[in-house]
């Protein structure tokens, strides 16, 4: 069943759907079942949510900055939190948050030794409060900003 931490992995998601749905990364993803199964869970927790302010603010905030303000995601949580209470729904969630895990570990599995694939490299510094989630290759450098309240 879905806990906090799978709470937290379908914000990671849904952040993930919204900047790879962005017109600055339109058509560069090279994985069409991670593009499938993002839109699918957005879909099925946008119709559950029904709340339109609430998904508007966090598209206009990812898409802004990649991020949510504490207050956005707070409030993202709270409303996924209140809508486990439909256990059905849950375990949907969890079939797709399940499945994205594999996709996304079975694409970061090194190549084999007949195959030439890219060296990967990641570094976290400082403290990381929530769940870290890279779907895909990510080009370009990533900037952490922390925003005071």
């Amino acid at each position: 069943m879905i806990n906090l931490d799978d709470v937290n992995t379908v914000v990671g998601f849904l952040i993930t759907w919204i900047i790879r749905d962005s017109e600055r990364f339109k058509g560069q993803s090279r994985n069409r079942a991670i593009d499938r199964h993002l839109e699918e869970l957005a879909r099925v927790v946008t119709e559950k949510l029904d709340d339109d302010s609430l998904i508007s603010r966090v598209r206009t905030e990812v898409s802004q900055t990649t991020e949510l303000r504490p207050r956005t995601r707070h409030d993202l949580i709270s409303a996924l939190s209140m809508a486990m209470a439909d256990r059905e729904w849950a375990m949907q969630l969890h079939g797709l948050v399940s499945t994205l895990e594999e996709i996304a570990d079975s694409a970061a599995e090194p190549p084999d030794s007949k195959s030439r694939g890219a060296v990967v490299s990641n570094t976290i510094s400082g403290m990381v409060h929530g769940t870290v989630v890279q779907v895909d290759n990510i080009h370009g450098d990533i900037s952490i900003r922390r925003e005071r309240e």
